[in-house]
């Protein structure tokens, strides 16, 4: 709802209704007498290529569309025509008929066409549609003087109710409920909202944690032949057999 009624505000102009406007702005100059009426609508001879022609044809106007251009006073789908189809715009004929048509309304003093009521009753639909728009967002909100209100008239209900109520466990039910209550409206909110984390004087390179030491050394899967001292014992023998072989 805020975003239309901020369009509506701004008036934002889209892509096809600028197109509109500029196709319009270059029949300007051109003269209407080269359009020949015929029995299905208009005949007009294209402007860039010579020899060829476009039949423009009138239909059925549409209420209330957005893709207006206001000077000639029809909308995109008040007329077709063979470039308007291909390029999904009002083309220059169409634009070049609705002068045409303005010309002749003119002249015969007819306001039935005339773009300035085209006008005023755009304008008027969107004050009226602005309207609307801020009367239904004053409705759906409330201030807090309301609401303050509605709880006063609320109270002196509840008091009401109270004196002409004789239960006990019922009075301690809404005892307990008022107190609830006004244990809302004295809470403050906003105390824990955010934690506050007090600054530390420790430099940062302290704060970083100690990893493990992991040794990138490749292992050697052979295990090592030590050789360790002989005994008196096998020394002995060792000795022995080293002099029978010598003998």
């Amino acid at each position: 709802m805020f975003e239309r009624l901020i369009m509506l505000e701004k008036g934002k102009v889209s892509t096809s209704i600028s197109n509109i406007r500029k196709r319009h702005k270059l029949i300007t100059s051109i003269s209407t007498d080269i359009i020949l009426e015929n029995e299905a609508g208009w005949s007009v001879p294209s402007f860039t290529n010579i020899g060829e022609i476009y039949n423009v044809k009138k239909q059925d106007k549409c209420e209330d569309c957005p893709l207006m251009c206001i000077p000639c006073g029809y909308c995109l789908h008040s007329f077709t025509c063979l470039d308007n189809s291909v390029q999904s715009n009002m083309c220059k004929h169409i634009h070049l008929v609705c002068r045409k048509l303005k010309e002749i309304v003119m002249v015969h003093e007819e306001p039935d066409y005339c773009g300035d009521l085209v006008i005023e009753t755009t304008n008027s639909k969107k004050e009226q549609e602005k309207t609307d728009l801020i009367s239904d967002l004053k409705q759906k909100s409330i201030s807090a003087n309301d609401l303050r209100q509605k709880i006063n008239a609320m109270s002196q209900d509840v008091m009401r109710s109270a004196n002409s109520c004789s239960s006990i466990s019922k009075l301690k039910s809404v005892y307990k409920l008022l107190q609830q209550a006004n244990n809302i409206l004295l809470e403050d909110t906003d105390q824990n909202k955010f934690s506050i984390v007090k600054p530390s004087n420790e430099p940062s390179n302290k704060k970083i944690t100690v990893q493990r030491y992991a040794s990138t050394k490749k292992k050697s899967g052979r295990k090592q032949n030590i050789l360790s001292k002989p005994s008196v014992t096998e020394s002995k023998t060792f000795m022995l057999s080293f002099i029978i072989n010598k003998i």
